[in-house]
């Protein structure tokens, strides 16, 4: 009896002080994680959203609210005008922190941490919803046709901003001859601009002067090179017989042969759109057994499916594909997904899983 009071007055003592008048409230974060908070007994359900969304770093708060278990229901709204020792009655106060509405546009989002954020809701919302069996929502369906769309529009869009920023300024096509005839003169040319940008861009002088005469020089070898270009590529191919190089003369020998172009049309048809359905109503094949069904019945496939993807494996797919292949019919290659980020896997593992608890 005394060692058992003994173990009892020690566990008490190293348990922290509970100051008056708070409440302990046990967060759920959207990401799965518990946040332990230590509230005030009269604060409001705003009050408690502002410390959980400063825990998170999250500054955009009116996307996001509370939720709580009442009659059943574990999805009910906490009003954040009300106070909590008026909605919750045993402690800890249990709450989940959940999105109330997404953006219509992502980019309309201020912060990194707010997109992280409802994309973690989105997956919760989702796969576990949806997460060990077959689902026959057609609502579902849309959604993924949706989300299809808007991956390809993402990837053409971030596509068409790449190469349109990878140019350079003012560069044009390659002019053959410019590492001999054009490099110093170029050279000379930059360190005089220079030079008369430092001394203050004097509109005469010796330093204007040399600024001048330097670029005249450039723009004088280089509009020769861009007139004589057949004539620098003859030199350099006698130069490389001359000096016996004959793998280099004829490997570039074969690269100036004109190839034969590709036809104007195909069929009669030369729109590259109308070439695809020419081809796909060629290779069509219609099954005998009539159309099929637009929907399987899950309710035959209330089986529990273990099958997830994960962003991991499908970024080794993703590096393991080899380039230079040709684009499939939405347009996109396996380049656009090679160069489009980290999280371009999580969005995909994300979509395929999806595809098959839907049987899609």
């Amino acid at each position: 009896m005394r060692e058992s009071l003994r173990r009892l007055a020690s566990e008490e003592a190293m348990q922290p002080p509970r100051r008056a008048g708070r409440r302990r409230c046990a967060v759920e974060l959207i990401d799965g994680e518990t946040l332990d908070l230590d509230v005030q007994r009269k604060a409001k359900g705003g009050e408690l959203l502002d410390l959980v969304c400063q825990h998170l770093g999250v500054d955009e708060r009116d996307y996001f609210g509370l939720q709580h278990a009442e009659r059943g229901d574990p999805r009910v709204w906490v009003d954040l005008n009300r106070r909590l020792s008026k909605t919750f009655k045993n402690s800890p106060w249990e709450v989940r922190l959940a999105v109330k509405f997404y953006p219509p546009e992502p980019a309309d989002l201020a912060e990194d941490i707010t997109r992280d954020q409802l994309m973690y809701a989105v997956r919760r919302d989702l796969i576990e919803d949806c997460a060990d069996h077959c689902c026959g929502e057609p609502d579902h369906r849309s959604v993924l046709d949706n989300l299809y769309s808007d991956i390809v529009t993402a990837l053409q869009a971030a596509a068409k901003v790449s190469r349109g920023g990878s140019k350079g300024v003012g560069r044009g096509p390659r002019i053959v001859g410019w590492n001999k005839h054009v490099s110093a003169a170029h050279r000379e040319a930059r360190s005089r601009f220079h030079e008369w940008l430092l001394s203050g861009k004097p509109s005469s002088g010796c330093v204007y002067d040399d600024m001048r005469s330097s670029r005249k020089v450039f723009k004088s070898r280089l509009k020769w090179c861009q007139d004589h270009q057949d004539q620098i590529k003859m030199d350099a191919l006698a130069e490389k017989h001359e000096r016996g190089n004959f793998r280099t003369f004829w490997k570039t020998t074969s690269k100036m042969n004109p190839r034969p172009g590709l036809p104007v049309s195909v069929g009669g048809v030369s729109d590259p759109k109308d070439i695809a359905n020419l081809f796909r109503d060629q290779f069509n094949i219609n099954s005998p057994l009539g159309p099929a069904r637009t929907m399987p019945n899950v309710e035959t496939h209330v089986q529990k499916m273990s099958t997830r993807f994960t962003a991991k494996e499908i970024a080794k797919v993703i590096r393991s594909i080899s380039r230079g292949k040709s684009p499939g019919h939405d347009g996109l290659s396996i380049e656009h997904l090679q160069y489009a980020g980290p999280h371009i896997s999580r969005v995909l593992a994300m979509f395929f899983t999806l595809c098959v608890r839907h049987l899609y």
